[in-house]
Parts: C-alpha cells; structure tokens; sequence
C-alpha cells in the first residue's frame, strides 16, 4: 500500500521529511515569537514624557494666554489609566490657578504628545455646575466605563455645592451615565480630599479614600477617611473618619534622596492609595504620611443598614475597626496603590523613587522593587494597567512641583513643533511589563455580556500566541510519530512489490472466495 511504502522500513526518507516539516514548524513559532517579543520582567519603558503639559487649544488666543500668565507652571501629571482600546487618559488636578483642563486624554500631534480635554472643554470649565473642577483619582473598568472622582476645590478655595461627585462616563459613547454629589457629611466642602477609587463591578460598590486635608494645613486637622458607594442604593457612607487608620502619623517627615518634602514641615496626608483583590473581597489602603498598609473584608464595609445621610453608629465603626488586618515591617509610604488580576498587590514607594511588587502581608511585610530609578522616578504616583501585561504609571517630582522648584524650558509664545533642545522631563508614564492585567480584567456587571474572547481582544498577550503556537507544533509532532509507529507495524510483513511472486489470476474472479480467503488472512 502507499501507506506502507512512505513510512514502512524501506522508507524512512518520508518520515524524515514529516519530521523535518515538524521541525521547521517548531521554527517558525519561535520566530514568531522572537518577532514580536514581550519586555523582560522589571524592565521599566517610558511610555511619554513632557517638560510642560501642552494641550489642544482650540484657538491661539487661549494658548497664548496659557504661556503669557506662565499656567503652564501650574499643570502637573498625576493619574493615569488605560481604556480598553488602549487609550492613556491622565489627570491635572486643579491645585494651582489656570490649569485648562483637569481631565484629558493623550493625544500625538505635531507639537509633540498633547492633552485634549475629556469628554469636552465644556465639561473641563470652572465654576460650570456639573462640570469637572479638579480631578485627582479616576479608573477604568472592564466595561470601558470611566469613574471619575472630582474633588471639587479650586486653586486652595473651598468647594461650591454639588461639585464633590462621582461620575461614570461610558466610554464607547463619551456620554455621562451618571453623577452622584456626595452630601457634606460624607465629603466635607472645605475639609475633604477625595483621592483614589476603586470599582466593585460585581456587588455594585465603589471604595473611596478621603485624604481630608484642610484648606489651611497650618492650622486646620487633618480628617482621612474611607467611603463607601452604593450603585444600587444611589447614596454613601463615611467610615474611619479620623482613625489612626486614615490619618497621617504626626511628626513623620518623609525624604527622597536625602530631600525632605516640604521644607516647612512635613506633608500631612491621610488615606491614599486604595486597591482592591480581583475576587473584590478584600480592600487595601494606606495615608501617605505613613509607613502602614492596611486591609480589610469588604463585606464588612458594605454591611450598612442606615439610611442615606444617617449617622454611621458606634458598634458599625467598632465592628470594621475591629476586622482591619495591620501589615507590619512597611519601611517606606506609598502615593498609589494597585492590585492585579492574580492577586498581587504593588505599591509605589516614594523614599525609594520606585515601584514594589508586594510578595507578603502578613505576618510581615515582603516586597520587590520592579522599577526602580532615584532620577528619574522621583514621586511615583498613580498606578494602572494597559491590558498587555504591563504596569503602567506615573512620575512628576510632586515635592518640587508643590514649592515651584521645576524646571521648565523650551515654551514657546506660539504654537509650534516640539523643541529638540536639551530640557529635562518633569513628569513621565512609564511601563513595565510583569504580565498581569488590572484586578478588575474580566470583571463585568451581572447583567453585562460576557467578555470577548481572547482571539477576538485587540491587546492578546504575547504569552498566550506563543503557548498557542507551540501547543500546535506539538500536536504535529505527536501525529508524526503515531504515523511512525502506524507505518512500522504496517511494514512488519510487508514485502515490496518487486519481490512479491508472480500470481496467475484466473478470468472470472469469484467474489465470494475471495472474500472468504481475505476473512481467513486478516485473522493473522
């Protein structure tokens, strides 16, 4: 049979040439591999940097004023993350007079990588009611839906009614879903600092930290404290208000490369950074001003029976104070915090200008630096995902920038392309890969459609195509030698057809003898 000729003992020749196509297949996947190759772990890659933020201006009367009143001294890079279709959308809190914009999106242009206000300028006015006024902490879900904390005050004052909220915007649409203006007794309008956020899109809950600065942080106290939102309930509640657990640690004075921050006196910030566990059982949280790291059940948060604007009772804080778990051995504070989809904590260290991947919390804690530059990281600060298995997040020397100690060069009085010349970057987003996504990948609403599947997603992990690739090379290499074995036994008596003896056959065949003589060989 031609089956016994290609791979019987006479034939070896064509089972090699399988076993070379098999190879050369083993080839081509690594090649593939190796042309489209991921970052090495702890590998840390600018993604954009600026001297000065620039935006898109929609005349040249707005951006020379933006130069001529030197507002540009007043921008400074603080959130970001990455919407599912791969867009960076960035923060510029509104803590110094002028900034144009405090929520925007990167853009590429010929004046090098500009800021273009989200979802409008209009939306981005000062004053305008339901407008943004300052943005610090925002996130994205899988939904590509955008959760937006506004912190309400402007430029130091005091913030106007209604102007502390929370706002989702579906991104596919650019259309605002919802706004929540959280009441006074939950977000103070002069004593408040909303922070940081994050989304439990399964149970309907958003988790809030609460930095309560002061508007006179010489006189005034400060008053950390988390919050949480009910989506289903359309209401909040504030616990922890002023606890060793959300405010700062008096008298600690934090420094960077031997740079104390602030040179008046130390920086007191209560609750900061805020992850949450990609089950959503467990948040985590720290001030800033503190070496501590904190966690807590969520289901304890969330097991509130007051009414909206009721008074959180005394056996309520007594029972979530009780269920925080103390992570001990922290030697460094923390800006921004993060947790992956497989559950590993990372938290940016600002006395070590570097990013740590928290390997234990308990009894005590354990880290790894997965980036790390004393230059050019100075204050990490927020921290995000770009769904390619890399860790993104910012840099911008914010001790400096609070005093107007940065340096700025090369702006010029008319639009124009990017300068060239030498000027150092004041503010950065940086990338390191570490192949993982954002706690909240594949987290989607009970009554949302299920997540697209991996071959159909734009940003697949280079991972997952090369597992691909190699589990089919081993699959034809498996065929290959089960047809090896096939083609042996097949071979055992086999003799060719040229030795085979001549056999007379007569001319009428009788079919039904030679079905009986096949029936009786095939029995040996």
């Amino acid at each position: 049979s031609t089956w016994g000729l290609l791979f019987g003992s006479q034939s070896m020749p064509g089972a090699l040439v399988l076993a070379t196509l098999g190879f050369l297949a083993l080839v081509a996947a690594v090649g593939h591999a190796a042309s489209d190759p991921a970052p090495s772990l702890g590998s840390p890659q600018i993604v954009f940097e600026w001297n000065w933020l620039n935006f898109t201006f929609p005349s040249t009367k707005m951006y020379a004023a933006y130069i001529e009143g030197g507002y540009y001294m007043n921008c400074m890079l603080a959130g970001v993350k990455v919407s599912m279709t791969g867009q960076y959308f960035v923060s510029v809190p509104r803590w110094k007079p002028g900034v144009p914009a405090t929520l925007s999106r990167i853009v590429s242009s010929p004046f090098g990588n500009l800021l273009q206000p989200f979802p409008s300028w209009a939306m981005n006015s000062v004053g305008v009611d339901g407008a943004f006024q300052s943005v610090l902490g925002f996130e994205i879900d899988a939904t590509n839906t955008l959760w937006v904390l506004d912190q309400g005050k402007v430029a130091g004052a005091a913030a106007i009614p209604n102007s502390i909220k929370l706002v989702a915007i579906d991104l596919n649409t650019t259309m605002v879903s919802f706004t929540y203006s959280f009441p006074e007794s939950v977000a103070s309008l002069n004593g408040s600092f909303l922070n940081d956020l994050v989304v439990d899109l399964s149970a309907g809950f958003v988790y809030i930290t609460d930095s309560g600065l002061p508007l006179n942080a010489s006189t005034g106290a400060v008053d950390g404290g988390l919050i949480v939102y009910s989506v289903a309930k359309k209401y909040a509640w504030r616990v922890l208000s002023s606890t060793t657990f959300t405010n700062d640690v008096e008298g600690l004075w934090i420094s960077i490369g031997g740079e104390l921050v602030l040179s008046s006196g130390p920086m007191r910030t209560g609750a900061d950074g805020i992850a949450l566990s990609p089950d959503m059982s467990t948040l985590v949280f720290c001030p800033l001003t503190s070496t501590a790291l904190y966690s807590i059940p969520t289901a304890v948060l969330r097991n509130v029976t007051q009414f909206a604007g009721a008074p959180i009772d005394a056996a309520f804080e007594a029972a979530i104070e009780a269920a925080i778990q103390v992570t001990v051995g922290r030697t460094f504070s923390s800006d921004g915090l993060g947790m992956s989809n497989a559950s590993v904590l990372y938290a940016t260290s600002l006395q070590n200008s570097s990013v740590f991947q928290v390997t234990a919390l308990e009894p005590s804690f354990g880290g790894l630096a997965v980036a790390v530059n004393a230059s050019a990281m100075v204050w990490p600060d927020t921290i995000g995902w770009d769904h390619a298995g890399s860790l993104v997040f910012t840099t911008n020397q914010l001790l400096r920038f609070v005093q107007g100690e940065l340096v700025f060069a090369n702006v010029s009085a008319v639009p124009g392309p990017a300068s060239t010349g030498p000027a150092p970057a004041n503010f950065r987003i940086w990338s390191v890969y570490v192949g993982a996504d954002s706690y909240l990948a594949g987290v989607f609403p009970p009554a949302s459609p299920p997540p697209p599947s991996a071959s159909s997603h734009p940003n697949v992990s280079r991972l997952v195509r090369i597992y691909v690739l190699v589990g089919l090379v081993l699959v034809c290499i498996v065929a290959v030698l089960a047809t090896l074995a096939c083609g042996a036994i097949c071979n055992k008596n086999y003799t060719p057809i040229m030795d085979a003896p001549q056999i007379n056959m007569p001319e009428k065949i009788d079919k039904r003898r030679l079905w009986s003589a096949s029936s009786r060989s095939s029995a040996y």
